[in-house]
Formats: C-alpha cells, structure tokens, sequence
C-alpha cells in the first residue's frame, strides 16, 4: 500500500489547497485543465505578522521609557511617595552643601547612597522612611526653644512653635514635618548626607502642585 503524499506548501510555510474540479490558469507541464492553487492560510499569516510587528513596536517603546526615566531619575529628576503623594524631587539642588532655611526636601532615615547603582535603587524601590521635610535651621548652629515655645536658633526666635531639645547642629538640620514617614507637624532631626533632593511639588494626574513659598520667619 502506498502512502499519501504530504500537502504541498508554499515557500512561507503557508499550506495549499488543490481544488480539481475548477479551472484555472494552465501551469508548465499541465493542461489547460490544471488545478487552481489556492493559499488558504495567507491572510491570517499576514494578520500574525502584523501583529507581532505592533506587539514589537509596543514592547520596544516601553522599553526606551523605561530607559529614559532611569537615567533621568538617575541623574536629574525622580518621583517618591509621602503620605499617598508623589513628590518629584530634584537631585544636585544644593552644590554648595547646604539647603536654605525653607526649602522643602526628601530625606531619608539612612545615609544616601551617591553612586549610581543607589540613585537608580532610590528611583525604583525608594529610600528607607523617605519624609517630606521643610528645613528650619542648619547644618550648624545652635537650637532651643524660649518661654513662649518658639524655635530659637543661634539667639534669634522663629515664629515656628515647635518643642525641640537644646542642641548644637554639626552636619544636621532641624526641620519640619510634612508628610511620609514621620508625624506631620513635628520637628525631627535629619543628617545632612540622608537628603535625597530638593521637593519641587507633587505629581498628579491634574498636573505639578508646587510646594508653599513662604520662608522661615525670625524675630528679634
């Protein structure tokens, strides 16, 4: 018994049909009575084709946003949560090494990591009890408060009424809390190496809130 033979293919791959009960266009070596072939299955290949084409456009292109957020993150500009919000923060804010009295920053309970592994860490899993902070007094300088409850720095009161325990500030800053992981309202500590940045605003689908420009008020 002799088997069948295998269904002819096109050179795509693309099965084909032989139909011989119509005519069709004579082809060497047959009469005018050949076969019509017939290529079954290539449309759908052409849909699969461009398919994968626009799932390959689609997955390039997520790709290079990616890339481009972690460079920029990286170097320039990252987003961090406080408190249910997205602060965008901007790195390298203070060449000089010291935030202004009245700048808003994120911090970090633990020192910040400048290599780039650790800026690109911080972009994408955050900083250990990262806090929107608002400086009131440092790196140096001397803190108490008076009988009426005002911050006192280096001799001169503050509007700000905030309990803080006497000290001298050596490569710290007395701030504020904001928002994140600390108790908005109350004065905390933070080393001057935890900041990641400056807070520029936050992040909403409606667009960038800018952080309150006001500065730090000092009485005699």
């Amino acid at each position: 018994m002799t088997s069948k033979p295998p269904r002819p293919r096109l050179a795509d791959g693309a099965r084909i049909t032989i139909d011989p009960d119509e005519r069709g266009v004579a082809a060497p070596g047959l009469g005018s009575h050949a076969p019509v072939i017939r290529t079954a299955t290539r449309k759908k290949g052409r849909i699969r084709r461009m398919v994968r084409s626009v799932a390959g456009i689609l997955i390039g292109s997520a790709i290079l946003l990616v890339a481009i957020y972690a460079v920029l993150a990286s170097t320039v500009l990252l987003v961090m949560r406080a408190g249910g919000e997205n602060a965008l923060v901007l790195r390298n804010a203070f060449p000089e090494g010291a935030a202004p009295a009245g700048t808003y920053v994120y911090a970090s309970s633990q020192t910040i990591n400048p290599s780039f592994g650790g800026r690109l860490s911080q972009a994408t899993v955050g900083v250990p009890a990262g806090a929107v902070v608002r400086i009131v007094a440092g790196p140096t300088g001397k803190i108490s408060n008076d009988k009426k409850g005002r911050i006192v720095i280096n001799g001169k009161a503050t509007d700000y009424r905030v309990a803080v325990k006497a000290t001298t500030l050596a490569r710290k800053y007395l701030a504020l809390c904001v928002a994140g992981a600390c108790e908005p309202g109350t004065a905390v500590l933070i080393g001057q190496d935890t900041i990641v940045g400056e807070v520029k605003g936050y992040v909403s689908p409606s667009g960038l809130t800018p952080t309150p420009d006001d500065d730090t008020t000092e009485t005699e």
